[in-house]
């Protein structure tokens, strides 16, 4: 017995090592069925998802810019010369054409008297030379001479145009001595004095900073991306700082055709419809714009929103297919912001599934699993 246990155990050895090569050529088909399914599921990604908040209230965006006036002037003199009056000092206000500033104007009154006397002289000659004209005329060609007659009418009409030239000589002086007086040009305020009394000043040189505070606007920037929802609006609420409490109404003016390429906003002018007076110009204001959506607003968690370096805003979204969840990019449009939440004007169903976590490295059409749902209130 002892003889025969050595070849029983060669004979085991050298089956086994037949066998070997098929054992071996099994093991890649275990390696494929083991791992795969490894694989399978380290390919699946933990999620977290929620769907969007159906906000039934109206869209408002709210933009803070500074109170501007329609119209503010450096005044100067349309003529040269020595202040005689400055009475307009800083909080000066005027009604239009009321005296600002008064230049001294003796010799330009002086040479407008001489040419006034000038006038009166030039209109009793006119009337001498009509007179003696129309007597040619009613006496007739056969009763008084034709050179004589035509010598008068020359005269006539040379006294004629006397008149008219010292006319216009006195009207062109009146306009100097006018140019003496500077009037305030708008309804407003002296927001500063440059020139008192005994000063001589030239044309071009402002002697008072004058400026309107009835006619007010509000210039805003508004982002690119929000620009068709402001622009669209069917309201505008006005609130200053200080008065939060006295809201009122107003209405876009314009905006400039271009998007100035550092910050992609534009401006928005606001015009203020009868502003109370305690509004003044420079103030800070804030401007809430109502854009005309008959569509429920839909916000998300800002966790879910995820911005690429070409500007391009996107989310994930959970979809089942054939019974398998998969990630799916989609490019939004946000809107206002509220809290931890941001508006989602478009790009999104109510219904959608949003990925709020997990969401950093997905890939389209990758394979999900859901651990968290979040329904929101």
């Amino acid at each position: 017995m002892l003889s025969e246990a050595p070849g029983k155990q060669l004979t085991q050895i050298i089956m086994v090592t037949h066998s070997l090569p098929k054992l071996l050529s099994l093991y890649p088909l275990f390696f494929i069925l083991v791992f795969g399914c490894t694989l399978s599921s380290a390919e699946e990604s933990a999620v977290s998802v929620t769907t969007p908040i159906v906000d039934s209230s109206n869209a408002r965006f709210l933009f803070t810019g500074t109170i501007t006036s329609e119209r503010n002037a450096d005044i100067s003199p349309r003529i040269a010369g020595l202040i005689v009056k400055a009475d307009a000092d800083f909080g000066f206000e005027a009604k239009t054409g009321e005296l600002l500033v008064s230049l001294d104007d003796t010799l330009a009154k002086i040479d407008l008297k001489a040419m006034e006397i000038d006038l009166e002289a030039a209109r009793e000659e006119f009337d001498n030379a009509k007179r003696l004209y129309d007597e040619a005329v009613s006496l007739g060609d056969n009763n008084f001479p034709r050179t004589e007659k035509e010598s008068r009418e020359t005269n006539y009409q040379k006294a004629q145009l006397t008149v008219e030239r010292r006319e216009t000589a006195v009207i062109r002086q009146k306009e100097i001595v006018e140019r003496h007086r500077i009037p305030a040009p708008f309804d407003g305020f002296v927001s500063e004095k440059y020139a008192e009394v005994g000063e001589w000043v030239q044309t071009g040189r402002p002697v008072v900073s004058f400026i309107d505070t009835k006619n007010l606007r509000l210039d805003l920037q508004v982002p690119q991306e929000q620009g068709n929802m402001v622009l669209n609006s069917r309201k505008v609420t006005v609130t200053v700082s200080g008065y939060e409490h006295l809201a009122f109404e107003s209405f876009i003016e314009a905006r400039t055709p271009t998007v100035d390429p550092k910050t992609r906003t534009f401006v928005v002018r606001v015009r203020l419809n009868a502003p109370p007076d305690y509004i003044k110009p420079g103030m800070s204001a804030q401007a809430v714009f109502q854009p005309t959506n008959d569509k429920p607003n839909l916000l998300i968690t800002r966790d879910a929103i995820l911005r690429s370096g070409s500007s391009e805003i996107s989310v994930w979204i959970a979809e089942t297919t054939n019974g398998e969840i998969k990630a799916t990019k989609r490019i939004v449009t946000p809107g206002r912001t509220n809290g931890d939440y941001i508006e989602i004007l478009e790009g999104l169903n109510k219904d959608d599934e949003v990925i709020y976590q997990g969401n950093e490295s997905l890939q389209e059409g990758q394979t999900l699993r859901i651990v968290d749902s979040v329904t929101p209130f």
